[in-house]
């Protein structure tokens, strides 16, 4: 992560011919046998840089650590395939079949990441030691009114084509990629402007976010949410539908401050003490 530098494979979806270029961060912990391999999933307008101060934390600590960029994030290319869970899975299946991974990991995910790395865990449960989420999507997310009911045809593609820039300009400069050799460096902003867009219109519309079913999911699980968080908020009866799982509540963290180096001591624990 301190290199910011990123890599790229050909990750082909499941029933196509098109093969879609995908970006992603991978670091090992230097002079030291890694402990294992984590795995982390950004949110909904984020990218792979969004998790650095999770992943420095994990990798600190002598784990090593891949972050995927998802489809028109960051750097990975869109695609006009429906940003549903099973697509954002087989995107990390093939990336580590690419990048041959064979040992169990452990996946995070942040709020629609948990939801990618809970689909995960569902299909491929032999090849999860533990799933963490925080502050997950799929129970109970406060979508505003504009993008909940904006994301409608043709209104969700008048926005993308119109008004998407001047609305989604502060989500936007997070992060892009520039080839310098056979790497790409990793800028403040995302690569594909409209891929961008596209991309996050087509998850409002598919993905399940107050409608994920969580209780089939039989790996170790453990939530950390917050009680300020103003986007995803969990009740006693809420954290009840993911089934057995291991939760904790954090005070005065709102949601993008939720992934930060004092949430990632308290996974880098959880793993320790209760996984490994």
């Amino acid at each position: 992560f301190k290199q910011k530098t990123a890599y790229e494979i050909g990750v082909r979806l499941v029933g196509s011919e098109m093969c879609i270029r995908d970006r992603y961060i991978a670091r090992s912990p230097k002079d030291k046998k890694s402990k294992g391999l984590v795995i982390l999933i950004h949110g909904f307008s984020g990218s792979s840089e969004s998790m650095t101060k999770i992943g420095n934390v994990l990798l600190k600590n002598g784990y090593s650590i891949i972050c995927f960029d998802c489809y028109g994030r960051g750097c990975s290319d869109g695609t006009e395939f429906t940003n549903c869970p099973e697509v954002f899975t087989s995107m990390i299946s093939q990336g580590l079949f690419a990048l041959q991974v064979k040992v169990p990991v452990h996946i995070i995910g942040y709020s629609m990441g948990g939801i990618i790395a809970s689909e995960y865990c569902k299909i491929f449960p032999h090849l999860v030691k533990s799933l963490i989420l925080i502050a997950p999507a799929g129970i109970n997310v406060d979508v505003p009114f504009a993008v909940r009911w904006g994301s409608f045809y043709p209104i969700g593609e008048i926005f993308v084509g119109l008004a998407g820039y001047i609305l989604l300009k502060r989500h936007y400069k997070q992060c892009s990629g520039k080839t310098i050799k056979s790497e790409i460096n990793v800028r403040k902003y995302h690569c594909n402007l409209k891929a961008y867009y596209s991309s996050l219109l087509c998850s409002i519309r598919n993905m399940p976010w107050e409608t994920y079913d969580f209780t089939d999911i039989k790996t170790p699980k453990y939530l950390i949410y917050s009680s300020s968080d103003e986007i995803i908020t969990f009740t006693k009866d809420d954290i009840a539908k993911f089934g057995n799982l291991d939760y904790e509540e954090v005070h005065g963290y709102t949601h993008s401050k939720l992934i930060c180096k004092e949430v990632g001591e308290k996974i880098y624990k959880y793993i320790e003490e209760q996984v490994n």
